[in-house]
């Protein structure tokens, strides 16, 4: 028996001792009443996006519900939980003194700091359950393999994971069939798409370049001088690149095809491309006249709200479904539009910047903009703040949402280096940009990112998960790239 084990047999015995063992489930910590032992429990809020997760690991359906029956037992699947006089902490009930906060290399706050996530987030604990299954033989990931039935792998979970004490297995055998009768015979979620890494940039030939896992390509299509690429990773596989052609129109090019979209765009501006949760991709830009538009699967719309002159808007796909917008509004005032509402933020942005959005995959969105005080803000789902950084005054930041929860962003500091901050840390890069140039962050798989900028030296660099250094492709002065 382990260490964690034994310290949660001796509070579960002390904890009998001192009648204490009425209101508590010893091995679990769960807040609530005992489960009964019954197969129609009630299910718990997360009990299928840990199936879901489970599964998607190449679990059977039966040996995931097994999992996901010790966790309702332990917690009711709640990241947040405490036990009540104990030590147990999360979805697992993890001990404080162990493997919530201790044991060298298998504690969750230790997982978490090395994942810039928060400790109670769901994903990130269930990453954690899986991180502890593959890391360490024995928590008993073969045994759970090797289970035939639900409540085989209830038993392998609960003996060789847990660790508990007074187990009460029937309550888990029982939360586990209420699982796979609820979600068992649905099919399981498909597989995530291959990761794309691909940097779209006009090369110092004018012409539109895309480099990465696909390969690297000349379009053979000019681009509006002084105007940058926005290129998104479909749900679907692939890419697609937005641009402002050299006659002044929306085009796209990628793996959904090559489009001129008769749609005029202000000189100068840049258009942005997101992926949809459902399939297809979305596209905002500043037309020819100044308001904002959308256009793509989702259809073209004329939003009739003004931007400033000389900006580009955000475009980011929501986790729920649809599509929100960050734009600097012809007030110079921070605004998003989209399927979340239309909203003025109220929060004066530096004029001829843009500001840049992300999806959350917790759910809401998060922007980042220069603010009129040159300094980096965030505002959104994930909480606003004044990061009081300085920014090169002129550039814009660049924002991604990482796949274990949070954000980071990359920005051109006042020293013309750049950096990132957020989820996943601070960093000075100690790379220099080229003035008057903004880097661009996509996000990896792992809770990674990768950041693509212009270079001092006017050529192509690449920073972060997916290595650092010079791409030895020439830009277009004056010019950003843009990154999955």
């Amino acid at each position: 028996m382990s260490f964690d084990a034994l310290r949660r047999s001796f509070t579960c015995a002390l904890l009998a001792m001192t009648a204490m063992a009425l209101s508590v489930a010893c091995s679990s910590g769960s807040p609530g009443e005992p489960a009964s032992e019954s197969s129609n429990q009630a299910l718990s809020a997360n009990d299928k996006a840990a199936y879901d997760f489970f599964v998607g690991k190449g679990l059977e359906n039966f040996q995931a519900a097994g999992i996901v029956g010790n966790l309702d037992q332990e917690s009711n699947v709640n990241p947040t939980s405490v036990q009540y006089g104990g030590p147990g902490r999360g979805i697992a009930q993890w001990s404080a003194g162990g493997r919530w906060d201790t044991d060298g290399g298998d504690n969750v706050l230790w997982y978490a700091a090395k994942s810039g996530v928060s400790a109670y987030a769901l994903n990130l604990q269930l990453e954690f359950v899986w991180y502890e299954l593959a890391s360490f033989s024995g928590y008993g990931l073969s045994e759970l393999r090797a289970s035939s039935n639900v409540s085989d792998a209830t038993i392998a979970f609960e003996t060789r994971f847990e660790g508990c004490g007074q187990c009460d297995q029937g309550n888990r055998i029982a939360y586990a069939e209420a699982v796979l009768n609820a979600y068992g015979s649905a099919p399981p979620p498909p597989p995530p798409p291959p990761a794309v890494l691909e940097t779209a940039f006009q090369a110092n030939t004018s012409s539109l370049w895309t480099v990465g896992t696909a390969g690297n390509r000349d379009w053979g299509l000019g681009m509006m001088k002084d105007t940058s690429p926005a290129i998104a990773a479909l749900a679907t596989g692939g890419f697609e690149v937005a641009f402002q052609a050299n006659t002044g129109d929306l085009w796209t090019a990628g793996s959904a095809g090559v489009e001129d979209w008769k749609l005029g765009m202000m000189a100068g501006t840049n258009p942005s491309i997101a992926a949809l949760a459902g399939g297809g991709y979305e596209i905002a830009f500043q037309a020819n006249t100044g308001d904002l538009w959308t256009a793509g699967t989702a259809g073209v719309t004329d939003w009739k709200l003004g931007m400033m002159a000389g900006t580009s808007p955000s475009i980011a796909g929501l986790a729920g479904g649809g599509f929100e917008v960050a734009f600097q509004a012809n007030t110079t005032s921070l605004w998003t539009a989209g399927s979340a509402g239309d909203k003025d933020w109220g929060l004066g942005m530096m004029p001829g910047t843009s500001p840049s959005i992300a999806g959350l995959s917790t759910g809401g969105f998060e922007v980042a903009f220069e603010a009129n005080t040159t300094s980096l803000w965030t505002v959104g789902s994930a909480g606003d703040r004044d990061w009081s950084l300085g920014m090169m005054k002129g550039t814009s930041p660049s924002i991604a949402g990482l796949s274990t929860g949070g954000f980071e962003v990359a920005f051109q500091a006042n020293t013309t280096s750049l950096w990132t901050v957020g989820s996943a840390g601070n960093k000075d890069w100690s790379l220099g940009m080229m003035p008057g140039t903004s880097p661009a962050i996509g996000a990896m798989p792992g809770g990674q990112f990768n950041v693509t900028f212009q270079a001092n030296t006017g050529s192509l660099w690449k920073a972060g998960g997916d290595g650092t250094g010079s791409q030895q492709l020439g830009m277009m002065a004056g010019t950003s790239p843009a990154g999955t």
